[in-house]
């Protein structure tokens, strides 16, 4: 009976050696994994950092873009205005050449009937007696 009780601490003792051992080992492997999980959540940190400065630099140019955008729609809208002004004018001054040429037609037919009225009732012209004498009708341009 001694050795049997020899032999179940022996056995004891195996048995928690082991289970120390699977604890250490299982120990290590946490620390591997911790220290592998530390250095990822470091290069992660490193990643957000990298974005973040990444996003501030365009969020930077979004707004300076967002400022050229509205003072390129500022210059459109002032040359869009400019722009229908002078439509404006250039409407007024063709009505009003519309309006002139009608007159300058008008007196063009006045002009072409009083040569026409001149030219019948004129005599035709006989040749003066001194050279030197103006005509006595002068011819209407």
């Amino acid at each position: 009976m001694k050795y049997i009780l020899d032999i179940v601490l022996i056995a004891a003792l195996a048995w928690l050696t082991y289970l120390w051992n699977e604890q250490r080992l299982a120990g290590l492997a946490q620390g591997d994994e911790i220290a592998r999980l530390t250095a990822n959540m470091a290069q992660l940190e490193q990643v957000r950092d990298q974005a973040t400065n990444e996003l501030a630099a365009a969020a930077a140019e979004l707004e300076t873009t967002q400022a050229r955008l509205a003072q390129s729609d500022q210059d459109l809208q002032a040359k869009t205005d400019a722009l229908a002004a002078k439509e404006s004018e250039f409407n007024d001054l063709q009505a009003s050449t519309k309006v002139l040429q009608a007159r300058v037609d008008e007196l063009q037919g006045y002009r072409d009937r009083a040569r026409a009225a001149i030219t019948a009732v004129m005599p035709e012209p006989t040749a003066p007696a001194d050279p030197q004498a103006p005509a006595a009708v002068p011819a209407l341009p």
